[in-house]
């Protein structure tokens, strides 16, 4: 590859993200990074709470919900849970209800994991999947 060709792709990679819409699920503040980021590629990122992120959750789209457990039912090769993998679809049908007003996702999954006993990764895997 030669260097221009490396600095477009990096001018591109750049170009990609300035006046991006983040979301920062279950995440009570923005700290230094986030601001820093906002500053450099004029984005705009919402810190989501966890509190609001679990009220999303609990009213998610059920029909959505259940979409995803038929999807992932009918492709895992492992055992879960039907109630485990309706919580998982909750966080999909949430998460994907933010589809159009943000570019992009990030959650804080360990957090929620030890409280709900549940990751979020299978639905963030399914929307990464879903471009």
């Amino acid at each position: 590859m030669s260097h221009i060709d490396h600095a477009l792709r990096i001018a591109r990679a750049i170009a990609s993200i300035l006046g991006i819409r983040v979301a920062l699920l279950g995440v009570g503040a923005k700290d230094s990074v986030v601001r820093t980021f906002e500053d450099r590629f004029e984005a705009k990122v919402d810190a989501i709470p966890m509190k609001s992120l679990e009220d999303m959750i609990n009213n998610a789209d059920e029909k959505l919900a259940a979409e995803f457990v038929n999807y992932i039912k009918g492709r895992v090769k492992f055992e879960v849970g039907d109630e485990r993998l309706r919580d998982v679809g909750r966080i999909y049908a949430a998460m994907r209800g933010l589809y159009g007003k943000y570019d992009a996702l990030a959650i804080n999954c360990f957090p929620y994991l030890i409280k709900h006993r549940v990751t979020p990764c299978l639905a963030l895997a399914k929307l990464n999947e879903e471009g």
